[in-house]
């Protein structure tokens, strides 16, 4: 019976949608759990210039930690919406934007999925090139 299990057993394995949230300003966005890295390792590559915390559940009002800690209980719930911090950053330039990180971390990559480079858009042939 499901109600007989621990919340935070059922959110320790990851399962369902993710959010990463920057533990400096609440911030948090969807990550895609389906890729060859954990979700807590793909978040840190998206923001690897603030400390951050997966979360998982639907709806990040109920979303849960793997030690199930609720996000809207925890001490920076939401505070980015009354203000934005200049030391509260993912990639270490702006409030607002991300750190590029590695494709090989993104297993859900498909030949033909378009992908943003410094370059311009390419589209992704599904060959690696290179000692990876």
């Amino acid at each position: 019976m499901l109600g007989s299990f621990d919340r935070s057993a059922r959110v320790a394995g990851g399962s369902g949608p993710a959010f990463c949230v920057r533990s400096c300003d609440g911030k948090y966005f969807p990550i895609n759990v389906r890729s060859n890295a954990t979700p807590a390792q793909l978040c840190q590559a998206f923001c690897p210039a603030s400390s951050t915390k997966v979360y998982f559940g639907s709806n990040i009002d109920y979303a849960y930690a793997s030690n199930g800690e609720r996000y809207a209980q925890s001490e920076n719930a939401f505070a980015y919406r009354k203000a934005l911090r200049a030391d509260c950053t993912c990639n270490g330039k702006d409030a607002g934007g991300l750190a590029p990180i590695d494709i090989s971390l993104d297993g859900s990559l498909r030949p033909g999925d378009v992908l943003a480079t410094t370059s311009g858009l390419v589209a992704y042939s599904g060959v690696r090139v290179g000692n990876d």
